[in-house]
């Protein structure tokens, strides 16, 4: 049993399909392949060639046909011919400058202590060696024959004291073993024919 008194709408609502606005489209194309160096050596890379007119139009239209083209639409398709980036087969270089090494930079920095430690030696150490060795050389005062009296008292070196005594300038009373000592090895040193020529006569004597 249907009751009709009271209406019944019923309503159906169906989604419109999508539908595209506009297509772009932009197509990279590379160099011709061609044959390798002129001279034919195969090591040598191929020198491709940029493609004719022709070539990049037939290009587009495959493009076109591909992406259901609609001029009424507003779509644009560019296509552009330019050699591509290609792998010589060499490795990269990825070394760094010598001086960012660290090994280098160790080097330098024992390299430049030396250097250091030479110029302390050369400006410091060496003259300061110099001025003590010549603080301890001891210097003969050299006293006029007019000014030495005779009670005074001199006080000389060994070798002074040698050469004084050779040259009669010390008296015997006044010289010790050491420095008789000293009289005969500067003796032997200056003139050893002499020396010799004493004690053969010495010897002949006592014989």
């Amino acid at each position: 049993m249907r009751n009709y008194e009271i209406d019944r709408t019923l309503t159906h609502t169906r989604q419109a399909p999508g539908r595209i606005r506009r297509v772009t489209a932009a197509v990279l194309v590379d160099h011709v392949p061609g044959a390798p160096g002129a001279a034919g050596d195969a090591a040598a890379p191929a020198k491709g060639r940029p493609l004719t007119e022709a070539e990049l139009a037939r290009i587009e239209t495959l493009v076109q046909q591909a992406i259901g083209f609609d001029a009424t639409r507003g779509d644009v398709v560019s296509v552009v011919n330019a050699p591509f980036a290609r792998d010589t087969g060499e490795a990269p270089d990825d070394s760094i400058p010598f001086w960012e090494h660290p090994r280098a930079r160790e080097f330098g920095r024992i390299i430049f202590g030396g250097l250091a430690v030479l110029v302390l030696i050369l400006t410091v150490l060496r003259p300061a060696s110099r001025q003590l060795l010549g603080a301890r050389t001891p210097t003969a005062t050299v006293i006029p024959a007019g000014e030495l009296q005779d009670d005074a008292t001199v006080s000389l070196s060994a070798p002074a004291q040698a050469h004084a005594a050779a040259a009669g300038e010390l008296p015997a009373a006044t010289m010790t073993f050491d420095d008789k000592l000293e009289i005969a090895r500067t003796a032997v040193s200056t003139d050893p024919r002499r020396v010799a020529q004493v004690v053969r006569d010495m010897v002949a004597s006592d014989g």
